[in-house]
């Protein structure tokens, strides 16, 4: 089966009408993050390794899935417990503190627009820890647990099972009966 991603443009729709879909294309990524978050559990020697008061959603680069993040977590809270975002600014390289942030947070979400450098670096700061990766870009990269994409003019998600054990987190049965589950990027469940 072949998924092709139509964020890469929206010629059919009026350039308004363009920005509402891409509007609310990012509401409902924020939306799957936070709850495809509250249905996950993490390692506890994830969670004792850093504040475990909060939850962090970290956001790399500039991208209006990071407001409606904000927005949720201004409203909502995880199993009681606050939600953080934080931006890891896009550039060539990760700096040590960057890094370092990337290693404390629980989500990832990486949008179509890093380079494949710079996920490299992203998945390269996150190896090793139970960072859940999420990108909107479907093809062979390695690292994302969930992938975004359109079809039929909806936001879906997939997530691989693979790279989900990789990052020693749980993801309810409720969330893996919503999504298509893959293995290594090869289709297993498809969920219509």
């Amino acid at each position: 089966m072949i998924f092709v991603c139509a964020n890469l443009g929206w010629a059919d729709v009026g350039r308004a009408g363009g920005q509402e879909l891409r509007a609310r294309d990012a509401s409902l990524k924020a939306a799957y993050i936070y709850n495809i978050a509250k249905y996950t559990q993490w390692p506890t020697g994830f969670e004792s390794s850093r504040d475990s008061s909060q939850l962090v959603f970290a956001v790399y680069g500039d991208t209006p899935v990071t407001a409606y993040l904000y927005k949720i977590a201004a409203k909502k809270r995880i199993r009681e417990r606050p939600i953080a975002v934080t931006v890891i600014a896009a550039g060539d390289a990760l700096s040590h503190d960057d890094a370092a942030q990337l290693r404390m947070a629980h989500v990832l979400f990486i949008p179509a627009s890093a380079s494949d450098r710079q996920r490299e670096h992203l998945i390269q700061a996150t190896s090793g820890t139970s960072t859940m990766l999420f990108g909107e870009t479907l093809s062979s990269h390695e690292g994302d647990c969930v992938t975004f994409y359109i079809e039929s003019n909806r936001v879906k998600f997939q997530i691989d099972l693979a790279k989900v054990t990789g990052a020693r987190v749980q993801v309810s049965s409720k969330v893996l009966s919503l999504g298509r589950v893959v293995r290594n990027i090869e289709l297993v469940h498809a969920q219509e």
